[in-house]
């Protein structure tokens, strides 16, 4: 029916512009005026219209309520992966650096700025965070934990919906060459063939501020809570290079 498309089609252009209605009285008066506005006469299609509008609403809060129920339980706090690692730092000329590793593979090879990471690992059931972040340190580096007494840095989560607890530890060593485990990749994508890397393939040591242009986003509060408890300040660094992308 030729009337009923272009007013369907009027109707379509002109709801981008409506804002949506904090209640379900006021949204039911926003879409019979509308209706009315489009001159749809026809008074059975407003009746079912108005009668369907309260069980739509309805239904829509019983699914958020339903959202909202689900991401406060445990279920999605059980669906979250975990890892844990550790934040080693020393003191050089009177500054503190931190040890950071670069993340291998082919994806990362040319990027720096959001490439880097604390040296971590995933936590499976029934495992003990710190144990695991030692484990992982070990495994990443090939280097053994330094001696000493770790200071817990709290858990923060990535934007992949990882947390990550990580405890700092104060200690020196020599990463100019590092081993790393590996992991099978599919390279080039959608090839069908796997190919092994490090896992981690460079690791460096760097000041606070450079440690920050350098860290998945997120792990730079680990570098703030590092700061606050050896009573310093981080002083605002450079951005990072155009064209460089941050790995979340």
């Amino acid at each position: 029916m030729p009337f009923l498309s272009a007013s369907a089609k009027n109707l379509s252009t002109k709801t981008h512009h409506i804002s949506l209605p904090t209640s379900r009285a006021s949204c039911t008066a926003i879409v019979f005026g509308a209706l009315q506005r489009q001159r749809f006469r026809c008074s059975l299609t407003v009746l079912a219209i108005q009668l369907a509008l309260p069980l739509i609403f309805s239904l829509h809060c019983i699914r958020m309520c339903l959202c909202r129920w689900l991401l406060q339980s445990d279920i999605i706090q059980q669906m979250r992966k975990q890892s844990a690692g550790l934040l080693v730092y020393r003191t050089q000329n009177g500054k503190p650096e931190v040890l950071l590793a670069h993340v291998g593979g082919p994806w990362f090879a040319k990027k720096d700025a959001g490439a880097w990471s604390i040296p971590k690992g995933e936590i499976e059931e029934g495992e003990d965070p710190q144990s695991v972040a030692r484990r992982e340190f070990n495994e990443e580096l090939g280097k053994k934990v330094p001696e000493g007494e770790p200071v817990e840095l709290g858990v923060i989560t990535q934007k992949n919906n990882k947390d990550v607890t990580a405890w700092a530890l104060e200690g020196d060593l020599d990463v100019s060459s590092i081993t790393s485990n590996t992991v099978e990749i599919e390279w080039p994508p959608r090839s069908g063939k796997k190919q092994r890397y490090p896992e981690i393939d460079r690791a460096g040591w760097f000041s606070l501020e450079e440690a920050s242009t350098k860290l998945i986003s997120a792990q730079v509060a680990f570098l703030e809570r590092l700061a606050e408890k050896l009573g310093i300040v981080i002083e605002p660094a450079s951005e990072p290079e155009q064209g460089e992308l941050k790995l979340e």
